[in-house]
């Protein structure tokens, strides 16, 4: 019929009106739920930290060793596989005390760990950019900005022993992934603090 919208779906054989098709909004803030308990199954979530500007500058022994300090000190959540680089961290999770705080407050503090250990040291986190897979002698540029950490944290449940080996691996190929290396070995920001078993 002449006016009529077209549908451009359909549903179980009928169309689906076009108001319908419109695209959900986003979300702009992680939500934390709390970690599901399964019977026999380890509690591992797959965490993102990230600095505000976007500067590549985390990639370096400095915060490196900050990380670690700060990971000995948060202790009431398992660091194991982590991988930096140069403007988020990747790090997999396990509740290691009780009672078990919320993921959220966890890094929180492991942040502010990090952070105070970086003025203790009286180290500045400027122009470590990362270098490029073309020229790994170039100079890095200058990033004179004063950064911080984002105020949340983004964090995925593995629900299986195949979700967390994918997303392990997903982390693990970063680095070549973002071109800064040919092999994920030879990304020198990476480790494992402790053995998260699924």
């Amino acid at each position: 019929m002449e006016g009529e919208a077209v549908p451009s779906r359909s549903f179980l054989g009928r169309p689906v009106p076009s108001r319908m098709n419109s695209k959900l909004p986003q979300r702009k803030r992680p939500i934390h739920p709390p970690p599901v308990e399964r019977p026999n199954e380890p509690i591992i979530l797959l965490v993102t930290l990230t600095i505000i500007p976007r500067i590549p500058i985390l990639n370096n022994a400095v915060l490196h060793d900050a990380f670690l300090h700060g990971c000995n000190a948060a202790d009431t959540w398992s660091v194991g596989y982590y991988m930096i680089m140069p403007d988020h961290i990747h790090l997999f999770a396990s509740p290691a005390k009780l009672p078990r705080i919320s993921i959220k407050r966890w890094t929180g503090y492991l942040k502010e760990c990090i952070t105070k250990q970086l003025h203790r040291t009286g180290s500045q986190l400027e122009g470590e950019a990362a270098p490029s897979r073309a020229s790994p002698s170039r100079p890095a540029p200058n990033h004179h900005s004063t950064w911080r950490w984002q105020p949340d944290c983004w964090d995925t449940q593995m629900c299986s022993q195949t979700h967390y080996h994918d997303k392990w691996e997903y982390v693990r190929q970063n680095p070549v992934r973002q071109n800064l290396v040919t092999q994920p070995e030879a990304w020198p920001w990476q480790g494992s603090l402790n053995v998260l078993r699924w």
